[in-house]
This record gives C-alpha cells, structure tokens and sequence, in this order.
C-alpha cells in the first residue's frame, strides 16, 4: 500500500518535473513562428525526465504497471475534431482511462481525459475538468487514470518493449516511469 507521504512525493517530484521541463523548452511565437514545436518539447520532455528523475528516490507501490496515451498539444493548436480523432485512435490500444491530451503552456502541462474532451464546444479548454501534472499523477497513483493493457512488466527489458510496441503502432515517442518500492538493507 502506498502511503499518503510516498503518494505526496512521487506526485510533486513527477508532476513539477514536468511543469518545469514544459515551462523551460516552451516558446512563445515571435513573428509567428515558434523556436520550440510539439515534438520538440515532447521528445525532450522524455530525456528530460529521465534525466531529472533516475534514481530519484521517492518512496514507491511496489510493482505498478500503468500505460497512459497522450496527444500532445500546443495551447494555440487546440482543434476539437483533431482531438476527438486522437482520442479514438488511443482508446482503440489504452481504453479511456489511459487515453489522455496534455496541452503544453507558458505554466506549464494542463492535462485533459479523453472524456473531457469529448465535451468540449469548439477549439477551447472552457468549462472542462483540466488537470495539473501533479494532479494527474496521482490520479494514476489512486488508479482513476492509466490502463494496464500496454503496462510493461517491470522484470522484462523494457526498453526492447516499448521499443517494439512503437514500431508496431507508429508512434514516435514514450515516456518510460518505473517506480520501484526501494528494498531494505539485509
């Protein structure tokens, strides 16, 4: 069981890395054009975290194996029918619990479900549940969020797996979180 302290943790340590990645490489437009676009927040948002994070110690659930799908979205790139297209698309591998649109701003990560954003009116966030980084983290945590039918094991070669899930369903980039419970000194 996880504790409240542990979940605390991982929740702010995971979730204001994010913010903070986000916030550093975001870019507003200058003449029209941006320095930084999605992908290249989005693949340095993964090497980033891996960086910032590994062999971070925060406590930990023991064995957790989540998957979370996520189209990733510029605040000034918010097209409705784009996203309800998105969404489909994951849901057909994660199911709506891990399907999920993070919209990159100047603050930082707002993170949307699927659900939400099959109510949206038009091309914008109004009136819909958005939550922060920290926030969605704990919702996978408390298992509202996340599916287990793209978890990787933790006991396998995961960079082999998710890998090979990549190729195998076009997709460019993952985020790889592996939360161990630390072991006791013998």
């Amino acid at each position: 069981m996880l504790s409240d302290y542990s979940r605390g943790l991982i929740m702010d340590r995971l979730g204001s890395a994010v913010d903070s990645i986000v916030r550093d490489l975001y870019s507003d437009p200058m003449l029209g054009h941006r320095v930084t676009q999605e992908a290249d927040i989005t693949s340095r948002l993964g090497q980033r975290l891996e960086d910032k994070l590994d062999n971070t110690e925060v406590g930990g659930p023991g064995v957790f194996d989540k998957s979370i799908f996520v189209q990733a979205k510029l605040d000034t790139n918010i097209k409705r029918k784009d996203l309800i297209d998105a969404c489909d698309r994951m849901e057909s591998y994660a199911g709506s619990q891990g399907s999920h649109v993070w919209v990159y701003t100047a603050q930082g990560v707002k993170v949307i479900s699927s659900q939400e954003v099959r109510k949206m009116r038009g091309n914008k966030l109004d009136n819909l549940v958005v939550r922060s980084a920290s926030g969605f983290t704990g919702r996978i945590l408390d298992c509202h969020a996340g599916s287990q039918k793209w978890g990787v094991p933790p006991y396998v070669d995961r960079r082999r797996v998710i890998q090979d899930r990549l190729r195998e369903e076009h997709a460019e980039n993952a985020i790889d979180i592996n939360i161990m419970k630390k072991s006791k000194a013998r």
